[in-house]
């Protein structure tokens, strides 16, 4: 039996579209239950291609640990970077515009400002950990004048002081917790029985940072892009690119 074909429980109470149901429809889903299930969205072949190409990734990860996580179930992440066919599923021509829509949000409430990295235990802008137990003196990027522009020969601040971008590079790290479960399990406790025992064992991958980097860069990218269209404007990249460079010269000439 291939995933197109398991039958559909009507006692089930995620919400349900047809293989033919519009963005719109899938943004009032997410909206109302945060998730929603297409039907049928890819052809059972493409299943079927997906799942031969996932065969040796399934093969080699592990079953889950405990009747919570599932003795017969297994997991891994990173699904788009394992198999190619899965890029019709993340172009689909309703799914994709549900998730731009609902990643960027209309330009007076980007939700991009509002997506978190579920791992991500910190976030720095320049060195803002290291800055912290620092004295001012050995934090704060002077200041010079040189060839009629004004320099900094540091970036400790990350080219953001005041909530304002002061010219330098931006740079923004995250900082991330180790994923949850380990394969040597830690000390716990069975939360029926109150007795001592070990952490289950989940999942089998090891990290989650090479899938979060590129998740990371990718909404700050669209938050910095909401907030470039709400500085310089315009219809089209050209306009908006006009009122960049006429900006840029007005500080040059200051």
């Amino acid at each position: 039996m291939t995933l197109a074909e398991i039958p559909v429980r009507p006692s089930c109470a995620l919400p349900r579209l047809h293989p033919h149901a519009s963005s719109e429809d899938i943004v009032s889903a997410l909206d109302r239950a945060g998730c929603v299930v297409v039907e049928r969205a890819l052809a059972p072949a493409l299943l079927a291609t997906i799942g031969t190409e996932l065969d040796p990734w399934f093969e080699k990860a592990l079953y889950g640990d405990g009747y919570f996580f599932g003795r017969h179930t297994k997991r891994f992440s990173g699904i788009f970077a394992k198999t190619r066919s899965t890029a019709a599923l993340a172009l689909h021509d309703a799914i994709l515009p549900a998730i731009e829509r609902y990643l960027l949000g209309p330009a007076e409430a980007p939700l991009g400002d509002c997506v978190q990295l579920h791992l991500t235990q910190a976030i720095e802008i320049g060195e803002g950990v290291q800055n912290a137990q620092k004295f001012g003196s050995e934090v704060h990027d002077e200041i010079y004048f040189d060839e009629n522009n004004f320099k900094r020969r540091t970036n400790r601040a990350g080219g953001l002081e005041g909530g304002i971008t002061n010219g330098e590079e931006l740079r923004v790290r995250g900082y991330l917790k180790p994923i949850s479960t380990l394969r040597k399990p830690l000390h716990s406790v069975d939360i029926d029985t109150k007795k001592d025992d070990l952490a289950a064992f989940e999942r089998s991958d090891i990290t989650a940072v090479p899938a979060a980097g590129v998740i990371g860069e990718a909404m700050l990218a669209i938050v910095l892009a909401n907030s470039m269209r709400e500085k310089f404007g315009g219809d089209s990249m050209a306009e908006m690119k006009q009122n960049f460079d006429n900006y840029t010269e007005k500080l040059r000439k200051y």
